[in-house]
């Protein structure tokens, strides 16, 4: 249960652990990302690199990512001395109308705070491995032509 921009667990245990070093919070990121790495997530932000510019972009609908190999130095970013912010290299499962064709992403997981606070990232639920299916595309294209009503028709609809 999220209270805020922490977690209820990480809010109860910040008073014992009052101050991580630098190396402490590498760690925790490190683990998080060994975790992850080679696995699908459904995000709905990603970090678009296009030409040569970096796009931090909220996305309409979800979009099935999978958490790439990446170098070291991304994922024990420092925001401040006490928070580290990773990022990882990540890939489209399916193509995304949001996200152009040949464009390098990212994503920032949690966060960790050296007061022993997490912060939640990008990271949705991990995509079920049967939607990506049949089911999934018909799903994709039900929600593009219900985004795709105009307005005062939807406002038809709905009352």
């Amino acid at each position: 249960m999220a209270i805020g921009y922490f977690d209820a667990q990480t809010r109860a245990n910040a008073s014992s652990t009052a101050c991580m070093s630098a190396e402490q919070l590498a760690q925790r990121a490190m683990s998080d990302y060994e975790q992850s790495v080679g696995k699908t997530v459904r995000v709905t932000r990603l970090k678009i690199y296009l030409s040569g510019r970096a796009d931090y972009r909220w996305l309409s609908t979800p979009a099935t990512v999978r958490v790439l190999e990446t170098r070291r130095p991304k994922l024990e970013t420092l925001s401040c001395k006490d928070l580290i912010v990773p990022e990882w290299s990540v890939e489209l499962v399916e193509p995304h109308a949001e996200i152009p064709k040949g464009s390098l992403l990212g994503l920032h997981p949690r966060s960790f705070g050296g007061d022993g606070r997490t912060y939640p990232g990008d990271i949705g639920a991990p995509a079920p491995s049967g939607i990506l299916g049949g089911l999934g595309s018909v799903a994709r294209r039900l929600r593009q032509t219900i985004s795709e009503v105009p307005a005062a028709v939807s406002e038809l609809v709905w009352h």
